[in-house]
């Protein structure tokens, strides 16, 4: 017997559903697969979106799958001075540091406020 506290799998639906032809969500993929099989296809998709293999040495580069080949032969930090590099990854670590600095204080802030107010509103009845 179904009720809302006992759920029962229904494998009818499963089936039924995973059967079902959907279209790749990928901009410019034209493949329409069986929706059991969309997460494989994405997972090899070649319009989906990546970022170069250089991303954390400081390559902005994000294109789709099929593009990338031809990007890692020309980009920019393959012939980048280590360096040059390094002072990339120094600069990018300072702005994000200071970025969770600047969140960590609002954080602070607002607890603050919070205390404040829990502490005069203590009397307060919420209904």
């Amino acid at each position: 017997r179904l009720s809302r506290e006992r759920l029962y799998r229904n494998r009818f639906a499963e089936a039924v559903l995973s059967s079902l032809m959907v279209p790749c969500k990928n901009k410019g993929c034209k493949e329409i697969v069986q929706y059991g099989n969309l997460k494989s296809h994405h997972l090899r998709c070649g319009f989906r979106k990546l970022r170069c293999k250089y991303h954390p040495l400081g390559c902005s580069w994000e294109g789709i799958f099929n593009n990338l080949k031809a990007h890692q032969k020309n980009c920019p930090l393959k012939k980048a001075r280590a360096r040059d590099i390094l002072k990339n990854v120094i600069s990018r670590s300072k702005q994000e540091e200071s970025k969770h600095v600047m969140e960590h204080s609002k954080l602070l802030a607002q607890k603050s406020v919070c205390e404040l107010l829990s502490s005069h509103c203590g009397n307060i009845c919420i209904r």
